[in-house]
């Protein structure tokens, strides 16, 4: 991920965790939060990282192709970004099984809802942070593909 959307994200999530300590019921007590960092929220990540992951596969694939026609490898650097991209979506979504199972568990503490709530906002901005940048390196290379006159 690019450094404007890291930044963002971190800014956003210091936000949302301050709101949580001065201001719990405004998180903690959202109806929208409460019935959505449930199944919902695991669907709907799953739903990201499964769209995303089809992306990384199909980078690799023109990654490889150009590397083939070519007879250069050229892309390990990208590869590497690609990868570690791959592995945030993964780990993002493991985590939110944990964040929609502690819910529950926190209930009754205001605080550590609202921190859950300010974890799982930020996993989302965070992954279509990265399937953007994903959507973006697929789209660069199909934009730049040489068309043959055969």
């Amino acid at each position: 991920m690019k450094t404007i959307p890291s930044i963002s994200v971190i800014l956003v999530f210091i936000s949302l965790v301050t709101v949580s300590v001065i201001r719990p019921i405004i998180l903690s007590q959202n109806v929208f939060l409460i019935e959505f960092v449930k199944h919902e929220y695991v669907n709907f990540l799953a739903v990201v990282v499964t769209v995303s992951i089809l992306t990384v596969v199909q980078i690799h694939n023109e990654y490889t192709r150009i590397e083939r026609a070519n007879k250069l490898r050229v892309f390990e650097v990208p590869r590497q970004s690609i990868n570690t991209s791959a592995f945030m979506l993964i780990a993002s979504l493991v985590a939110a099984f944990v964040i929609s199972f502690l819910v529950p568990t926190f209930s009754e503490n205001n605080i550590a809802t609202s921190i859950l709530f300010s974890f799982a906002l930020t996993s989302i901005l965070h992954n279509i942070f990265i399937m953007y940048d994903l959507v973006q390196t697929a789209s660069y290379i199909a934009a730049n593909e040489p068309i043959d006159d055969d």
